[in-house]
């Protein structure tokens, strides 16, 4: 933007830039009066300056109406259908009258423009080119079509088996949902059964059983070669008053379950010995207070609190580990947060933490100190997007973030849990993707698309 900041930047007063109908008048002819009306022209200047214009008014404009102002005029912009180029024709006109008015619209100048335009196209061309060839080289592994309006899905922990529950479909009241199993490895749907209800399903770490949680109760069903044995349900725990839904939250390596089943009180279970305990600290139930979010910090078994701290704009994050009788001891990786407008944490599972909201994310060293901002892009930083996905991966000390499309690409960003810097970015074809789910061992990558897509990526590729 420099020649804006260099020459328009002067204007910061006029109309022009303070109402949307403004003219190029008065103050601003009176901050070009450096400018000798009889001098040459500064084309450079103008160049740039039109540039910038285009960039602030008229940023999707694509090459064939880049092509035409190159050919036609300049200062006319045609016709672009689904696009409003109100502004950008006004802003035009204003700047060919202030160049008129100093003479400077001369035939050299406007040479000048067009080989701009020139460049630019050629410019936005190489882009597209570059951005395709990226997409050409990132072969999914798979593409997976997701039936009927399926919005839940579970991954198995090898990665094999991808459950997809439709809770959207037409059924009579009190009837299941639809559920279907997709097999990776054979690329193909093995079962569809909608003989038990259930909700917010999830694999316990073992991969052998798939769990849900209702009104305080954990419910366990054998999984094997793709079927789910309803009939061979296990119950584990006694029904909580007032419990809300809850989904449960799986660690491995020791297998624990942990349910929060109302606002006070929080569990965990053993898969194993089929037992639930209530988790304390101190002697005395887990403090909760009011819980923003909660979780398992990845690659490990430590459960994460963050909660508000009433009277003050600041959020606190804790973790804590716990013995087989539910006794919890608090953790040093524990953070003090500042209260952004729907953020979200994402710990790291090696000490770091990503704070993450709808246009910023700030990586949280390990051990404290001051947050390194993230480098996302200028498109994302302005809060374009609303919901795309974060996930951490430990065994390489990454975090990735789906940044939002622009043109016929989505991008994953990698950053360094070290440095906060963007180190690699995968190039995806735009088919709207908006979660992403990576298994425990790092090694499998699914994307869940608005278009009832599952992609399967390989994050080393």
């Amino acid at each position: 933007m420099r020649g804006i900041g260099i020459w328009l930047g002067l204007l910061s007063l006029s109309p022009l830039y303070a109402e949307p109908g403004g003219t190029l008048s008065g103050q601003c002819f009176t901050a070009l009066a450096f400018a000798a009306p009889d001098g040459p022209a500064p084309v450079t200047l103008i160049e740039q300056t039109y540039l910038d214009l285009l960039d602030a008014l008229g940023p999707k404009l694509g090459p064939e109406a880049l092509r035409q102002l190159a050919a036609d005029d300049p200062f006319r912009v045609p016709e672009t259908p689904g696009l409003d180029t109100d502004s950008l024709q006004r802003r035009l006109r204003d700047f060919e009258a202030m160049l008129t008015a100093r003479r400077w619209v001369a035939p050299d100048v406007r040479t000048g423009i067009r080989e701009a335009l020139g460049r630019r196209i050629a410019g936005v061309e190489d882009a597209r080119v570059r951005r395709q060839t990226a997409v050409d080289k990132v072969q999914l592994d798979q593409k997976i079509i997701v039936p009927g309006g399926a919005s839940h899905y579970l991954v198995s922990p090898d990665g094999r088996w991808v459950v997809m529950e439709d809770t959207y479909a037409r059924r009579p009241p009190g009837s299941a949902s639809p559920i279907f199993v997709y097999d990776t490895q054979a690329k193909k749907y093995v079962v569809h059964t909608d003989d038990h209800l259930s909700a917010d399903l999830t694999f316990a770490s073992d991969g052998k059983h798939l769990l849900t949680v209702s009104t305080g109760v954990l419910y366990k069903f054998p999984f094997e070669n793709g079927r789910i044995a309803w009939e061979k349900e296990t119950k584990i725990g006694d029904t909580v008053a007032g419990a809300l839904r809850s989904e449960p939250v799986v660690t491995s390596d020791p297998a624990q379950v942990y349910v929060r089943p109302t606002s006070s009180l929080m569990f965990a279970f053993d898969p194993q010995s089929d037992t639930r305990t209530p988790l304390t600290l101190g002697g005395k139930p887990l403090p909760l207070g009011n819980v923003l979010d909660w979780g398992v910090v990845p690659g490990t078994t430590h459960l994460f609190i963050r909660s508000t701290v009433p009277g003050e704009n600041i959020n606190v994050l804790k973790t804590y580990s716990f013995d087989a009788k539910g006794h919890g001891t608090e953790l040093s990786d524990s953070w003090t947060l500042p209260v952004w407008q729907g953020s979200k944490p994402y710990p790291s599972g090696t000490g770091e933490l990503i704070l993450k909201d709808t246009s910023r994310a700030v990586l949280y060293p390990k051990g404290g100190g001051e947050g390194i901002p993230l480098e996302l892009p200028a498109r994302w930083r302005m809060g374009q997007s609303t919901h795309y996905d974060v996930v951490v991966r430990p065994q390489t000390r990454e975090v990735a973030i789906l940044l939002n499309p622009r043109e016929n690409v989505m991008e994953i960003g990698w950053y360094s849990l070290e440095t906060g810097a963007r180190t690699r970015t995968t190039t995806l074809p735009n088919d709207h993707y908006s979660r992403m789910k990576i298994t425990p061992d790092g090694s499998k990558l699914f994307l869940y698309s608005a278009f009832n897509e599952l992609a399967l990526v390989n994050p080393d590729r």
